[in-house]
């Protein structure tokens, strides 16, 4: 006998997207818009994903540029997860979606709710930052805003990478430090020959073999799918990433893998220490110039 979907399913799938979702909560905003659509337009069968799967993505957007100044940067393979059976299938949408035009849109209601109460704790959270001045601004307090608050814990890992972020780029930009680049003058000729290459790409030619310029810190994407791992990047060479670490048998763990993956990794050559791949004094594990920066647990940081 087929088991039937029941409304407290459809709810409790939607609760657990809401709960797995970050600050800009795009999946629950891709699911109000379909129900919208659903409820004013009915234009759509929410029983068969193909009549909204592409289409949602654009409503979903279009209300998060109006909220957010932003829209979603995630591959087309973690959107369309938001349909899998582990999540909003169209059986449970659908079920919701009669809920839905039964109340005149309460379930829209409550997701766009959910937005707002999570905006909430992270507007207190930025007060944090904003009302403080320098002699008062205390991190752990900051950091523990986000930890202690349901629906901000999912951006920890973003908080952490504002933090080194904040850090290396005052840092930097504190020691006024440059960055050269130049070329043997014994190779001249060569460098002629590629000059229009060494003008645009490298800013150098014939008469001008050094250039230099401010050193910076850039962080990459603003989302996981989007920066492929990658955090930061610098213009003079490392790479970095923010890894929270849960003990010193997950760093151990990490270590072996990458280890196993990259053999020269576990004993880093002299000389590509000597190029200061790895000059800045923090925990580090990486292939070539990358770096990652890891933080210990959050119990160990007083953080519950």
């Amino acid at each position: 006998m087929k088991k039937e979907n029941t409304l407290s399913q459809a709810k409790s799938a939607l609760d657990v997207v809401i709960k797995k979702s970050r600050v800009h909560l795009y999946k629950p905003i891709q699911i109000a818009e379909i129900l919208y659509r659903d409820r004013v337009f009915g234009d759509i069968d929410l029983s068969d994903l193909e009549t909204y799967r592409n289409k949602s993505k654009r409503w979903r957007d279009d209300i998060s540029l109006a909220l957010l100044g932003r829209t979603c940067t995630s591959s087309a393979r973690f959107q369309d997860d938001l349909f899998n059976e582990n999540a909003m299938p169209p059986k449970l949408l659908a079920v919701l979606g009669k809920e839905n035009r039964k109340t005149k849109g309460a379930i829209e209601a409550y997701i766009y709710s959910q937005f707002v109460n999570k905006h909430q704790q992270l507007d207190k959270a930025l007060d944090i930052c904003l009302n403080a001045t320098k002699e008062t601004f205390d991190l752990q307090s900051f950091i523990n805003a986000f930890w202690s608050e349901p629906g901000l814990k999912r951006s920890i890992d973003k908080v952490y990478e504002i933090v080194v972020y904040s850090l290396f780029s005052s840092l930097v930009e504190t020691l006024e430090m440059k960055v050269s680049v130049f070329v043997n003058a014994d190779f001249i000729d060569m460098l002629a020959d590629f000059e229009d290459f060494a003008k645009s790409i490298m800013c150098l030619d014939i008469n001008t073999l050094t250039a230099t310029n401010d050193a910076k810190i850039y962080r990459v994407g603003v989302t996981n799918a989007a920066d492929r791992g990658l955090d930061m990047y610098s213009n003079w060479g490392p790479a970095i990433q923010i890894k929270p670490i849960l003990g010193d048998k997950l760093l151990h763990t990490i270590s072996e893998e990458i280890s196993h993956e990259f053999p020269s990794v576990g004993n880093m050559p002299d000389v590509l220490v000597k190029r200061g791949y790895f000059s800045m004094r923090i925990i580090k594990y990486g292939i070539r110039s990358t770096v990652f920066v890891c933080f210990p647990t959050w119990e160990n940081c007083g953080l519950k």
